[in-house]
């Protein structure tokens, strides 16, 4: 039986910090996956439940470590983006350390201190190099994809995950967790799902955890269907897009612009040079390239209306 039919699977239950702990009796890697970053993406949440449930219930043949986190427990609990700032905007060296020296308040500060405390202690767990999975939806429809910064651990890991991957956009956007994890040694790919209320979005969360369970060689693939069925899933999802895509243009708003994005758009559909994209205070957006556009902004908090990305 898959591990989307394990235990009390259909919803999201209890929120707290730790979503679960698998230890294998062999060595190997740890595996990191968090999820609820943005409160009001469940999904990964759901899928991570599902998961541990199906790890506990069938006891499959295990190396390593696996963890799954709540990256913002507060604002899941509340079904909200964030409390008072965006948590994966504020992964920086310097509050970082004012963090850990009890100098900087909030309740975004208090997640990052509690989440980076359990990361840390699984990355000193690990017995090899470890990875971090960041679990992710959207407020528009998308096909999964992966986003990484181009290192060759990282796309090591994301060939694993038969998704779309964005490069690119991690140099856009400063100060996310798996920028910051990067620098701590592990392999990271944030996974995007598909939309925030798509039940669909749950299955794939829980096939890309799959999936990454066999990269990281916890699950060993030739022994594990499930491992094999998830990279199918996610094969499946998304093959009419290319492989890899990099970002050519980002529109960067902030709440005084009254951003509004046309409706209608997805994740990956083609667009031309001029095509009247959304409107703001000032008047119309109009595509400057033409490509793809990515991450269509359809709700109320965000910094990013849209980006624009075109194959590699």
């Amino acid at each position: 039986m898959s591990a989307s039919r394990k235990g009390e699977a259909a919803g999201l239950r209890e929120v707290t910090r730790l979503i679960g702990h698998y230890r294998g009796a062999a060595p190997g890697s740890m595996l990191i996956c968090v999820a609820g970053l943005h409160g009001n993406e469940p999904a990964g949440i759901i899928a991570l439940q599902r998961v541990f449930d199906w790890l506990d219930a069938t006891r499959p043949a295990f190396r390593g470590e696996c963890i799954g986190l709540v990256g913002s427990v507060s604002a899941a609990a509340r079904g909200v983006r964030f409390i008072d700032e965006d948590i994966n905007r504020l992964w920086f060296a310097d509050r970082i350390d004012a963090i850990r020296a009890g100098t900087l308040d909030g309740q975004e500060a208090k997640e990052q201190e509690e989440l980076l405390e359990h990361i840390l202690d699984a990355l000193d767990r690990s017995a090899e190099p470890a990875s971090l999975l960041d679990l992710h939806t959207t407020s528009g429809s998308a096909a999964p994809f992966a986003i990484i910064g181009d290192s060759p651990r990282n796309r090591a890991l994301a060939e694993h995950i038969p998704v779309p991957v964005v490069l690119g956009l991690v140099g856009e956007i400063a100060g996310t967790l798996t920028d910051y994890a990067h620098t701590m040694g592990a392999a990271t790919l944030a996974f995007e799902g598909g939309r925030h209320d798509d039940p669909g979005s749950v299955d794939r969360h829980e096939a890309a955890v799959l999936a990454a369970l066999g990269a990281a060689g916890n699950l060993i693939e030739g022994d594990s269907p499930q491992v094999e069925a998830a990279r199918l899933t996610l094969t499946r999802a998304s093959t009419a897009i290319p492989r890899f895509l990099d970002v050519r243009y980002r529109h960067e708003i902030d709440e005084a612009d009254g951003f509004s994005m046309r409706p209608g758009f997805a994740s990956f559909q083609a667009v031309e040079a001029g095509q009247l994209l959304a409107r703001d205070r000032h008047g119309d957006i109009v595509a400057p390239v033409g490509g793809r556009v990515l991450l269509p902004l359809y709700q109320s908090l965000g910094t990013d209306g849209f980006f624009i990305v075109q194959p590699v």
